[in-house]
């Protein structure tokens, strides 16, 4: 039995019938290799998920930008119908009406009209504008004028920017824009006020 035994520990272990048992070394497993094939996916994981992660946030974005931008109850509509009724546009017919789109957005109806008089036209969207830069402060404003089903002007005011005028004061970024103007759609409220 205990030649059994020493055959067992000597097939296992030559080197410790000589006494160098101590110094032999434990046997270490290959190290786990990675496929060749293994790393483009992994590289294309990483970025798949990234793609979907810029989506997500684009579209939280985007979705938090709609509902902060969303239109204003019956009470900002009767607001807005008030404060519009003391314009002198209202008073002579030539401004039918004023809804809010969205939290940022009027659709004004005008005379039919108006579309010949487009300096009348120009002046009526930056009075209405600034009733509305009152009634939503801090935000950049769009109006849409139309006359009947025909769009026949745009507003823009944007809440940071400023135009210096003649004797240098600074007056709110209104620009308006009217079909038919000489020179086409694009003319500034102040053209030739040079922007901060």
């Amino acid at each position: 039995m205990a030649d059994d035994k020493a055959e067992k520990t000597g097939a296992e272990r030559p080197a410790s019938a000589t006494g160098l048992g101590r110094l032999v070394m434990n046997e270490v497993p290959a190290s786990a290799t990675v496929e060749a094939s293994e790393v483009p996916r992994r590289v294309g994981l990483t970025w798949l998920l990234l793609v979907v992660i810029l989506i997500v946030v684009g579209i939280l974005g985007y979705g938090a930008k709609t509902v902060l931008n969303m239109r204003p109850g019956q009470d900002a509509e009767e607001q807005l119908r008030t404060r519009m009724e003391s314009l002198p546009a209202w008073g002579q017919g030539l401004v039918l009406g004023a809804r809010y789109t969205a939290g940022d957005r009027l659709r004004l109806e005008v005379s039919p009209g108006f579309r010949a008089d487009t300096a009348g036209l120009r002046q009526t969207v930056i009075e209405v504008m600034k009733v509305f830069m009152e009634l939503r402060p801090n935000r950049d404003l769009y109006i849409d004028a139309f006359a009947q089903e025909s769009q026949v002007a745009w507003g823009e005011y944007h809440a940071k920017e400023k135009i210096r005028v003649a004797g240098g004061r600074l007056e709110p970024d209104i620009r308006v824009r009217a079909v038919g103007e000489e020179g086409g759609i694009g003319q500034l409220v102040k053209p030739s006020a040079p922007r901060e």
